[in-house]
């Protein structure tokens, strides 16, 4: 399976180590972008709450906004896969994030992880 290059250059620019749980990271970062779609930006604005209590809930469980979820929130930033307005804690997809969200699909993952790992 040929995979996306995108999954490489974002595995390169994270540096992620392969004694960690790497596919739970993926599945983090997937489940991030998928809490940072919403409404925002167009005329019904009523799912930006639920959006902003979504990435929370993923992020801190029951607790309030840490300082590790801020670092998370901010690397997501950097690699241009979020962006933000007044507060970082309700982040919306850039088009590289929608990309990188098509395509971390849980085949592509196991696949990048076997081809990685596995080799």
């Amino acid at each position: 399976m040929s995979l996306p290059k995108e999954m490489t250059e974002l595995d390169e620019a994270l540096g992620i180590c392969g004694c960690c749980d790497t596919k739970g990271v993926w599945l983090l970062i997937r489940d991030y972008l998928e809490a940072c779609r919403s409404e925002y930006g167009t005329e019904d604005h009523k799912d930006v709450e639920p959006q902003w209590e979504r990435q929370r809930t993923l992020l801190c469980g029951e607790s309030e906004w840490t300082p590790l979820a801020y670092v998370f929130l901010s690397v997501m930033q950097r690699l241009d896969l979020t962006e933000h307005g007044t507060a970082i804690r309700c982040s919306w997809l850039t088009e590289k994030g929608e990309a990188i969200l098509a395509i971390l699909t849980d085949e592509n993952i196991d696949a990048f992880e076997k081809d990685k790992y596995d080799s």
